[in-house]
């Protein structure tokens, strides 16, 4: 009786695992039409610039330090305390780039962050949907698994979701 109920018990989970469906996407594509489609890209690269030219503006003053000190320490007549001023100058620029540079690159990615969650919110959105109207169980990124069952590739049922 125990094994009577086992079989039964394992036919029907083959049968439900049977009736799952898989699909597979490729959300990067998605994810670089639509930054293209929404501008995404333009504003990145103007906000990139931005950080860009006043990393410039840093560089020309610490390019501006460094010849005023080579020019006192070329003059035998300087004051040990007014070249060691104008070295504490450079050296306090150069530290002032150094955090520049992280903290631009921490407030970059927040930036990206903040513009792309919504793409990433109407990809994930039209995903669920194609799944749900086509009856796939699992959706899968196909940038991510090397190995899997087979499957169906819906990423062109997305992108007509999407409008791409």
């Amino acid at each position: 009786m125990r094994t009577l109920a086992l079989v039964i018990g394992l036919i029907s989970l083959a049968g439900t695992a049977s009736a799952q469906k898989f699909a597979h996407v490729n959300t990067d594509s998605l994810v670089n039409e639509m930054s293209l489609k929404d501008s995404i890209q333009i504003k990145l690269d103007a906000k990139r610039l931005e950080y860009t030219n006043a990393y410039q503006m840093l560089a020309d003053e610490i390019q501006k330090a460094e010849t005023e000190y080579n020019k006192r320490a070329a003059d035998p007549t300087m004051p040990p305390s007014v070249l060691a001023l104008s070295r504490k100058k450079v050296e306090d620029l150069y530290e002032q780039a150094r955090q520049f540079e992280q903290q631009a690159g921490t407030e970059m990615q927040e930036y990206e962050v903040l513009v792309m969650e919504p793409v990433i919110n109407k990809i994930k959105k039209a995903i669920e949907e194609v799944a749900k109207d086509k009856g796939y169980t699992y959706v899968i990124n196909d940038q991510v698994l090397l190995v899997s069952p087979p499957s169906d590739d819906i990423t062109n049922l997305v992108r007509k979701k999407l409008g791409l």
